[in-house]
């Protein structure tokens, strides 16, 4: 079983109606983790149709996104095209950044993508990549799902189905994840399963030092009846590490 395919048109139009979690809970939450950002170049790997560019721009950063779906970055420059925000779009696979210039961005920002990664080596390229285009000192700042979320587990959000020969310790084993929409709805993905270790040695062998972990919990809002049981069992891990 491969990652969920965006670049089909029917997923990425989909997929626009967007996580009910991402968007009320998770990506407030990791807008709040990634700090002052006006003026800095910015870099949005796996931008989709650049949710994040755009809410990055209007914070005051001077964003580029980047994702290997085209149909994402045709609908993500689409929309640049209405309200010109001054977001460059690129259809680039973040394992390979051809073109991109190294040492340039101040901050990388990587949201809910590397479950999306098939494959080892890809991963590994990512921060490679992701390495080469930062400045000295420069910061990455990525979300995962939080690990204690990868068993199989159900609740008026979310839903985890692991196969029978799901091993934590195992990386690189597929899933189906069903996440309920904004439109409550459900929509199916599959993911790719990494390691917390994993992904560590990766930044430990890119010299990269861990600056911040988080473990955002909701708050009480409109939408408590469905984010209360991320209270006891965490949806994301977010992470800041500098070069």
């Amino acid at each position: 079983m491969d990652t969920t395919d965006f670049g089909d048109k029917t997923i990425v139009e989909r997929y626009q109606k967007y996580l009910l979690v991402n968007k009320y809970f998770g990506k407030p939450a990791f807008m709040n983790f990634i700090d002052e950002i006006h003026g800095l170049n910015i870099l949005d790997l796996g931008c989709g149709t650049g949710h994040f560019s755009r809410d990055l721009t209007k914070m005051g950063g001077i964003c580029t996104g980047i994702d290997k779906s085209n149909k994402s970055i045709e609908i993500a420059k689409g929309i640049e095209g209405k309200k010109k925000l001054g977001i460059k779009y690129y259809c680039l696979n973040g394992a390979n950044l051809e073109g991109i210039k190294s040492n340039f961005f101040d901050k990388v920002i990587i949201f809910q993508v590397l479950m999306n990664v098939p494959k080892e080596n890809e991963i590994k390229n990512i921060f490679n990549e992701v390495k080469r285009v930062l400045k000295i000192h420069g910061e990455i700042i990525f979300s995962i799902f939080h690990p204690s979320l990868i068993r199989n587990y159900r609740d008026n959000l979310r839903e985890i189905i692991l196969p029978k020969d799901y091993n934590y310790f195992n990386n690189s084993i597929n899933y189906k994840a069903k996440h309920l929409l904004t439109d409550f709805s459900w929509m199916e993905f599959k993911n790719t399963h990494w390691t917390l270790e994993f992904i560590f040695k990766i930044l430990r062998a890119n010299n990269f030092i861990i600056t911040g972990i988080k473990e955002p919990m909701p708050k009480k809002d409109k939408f408590w009846k469905y984010f209360k049981n991320i209270t006891k069992v965490p949806h994301y891990m977010f992470i800041k590490a500098i070069r």
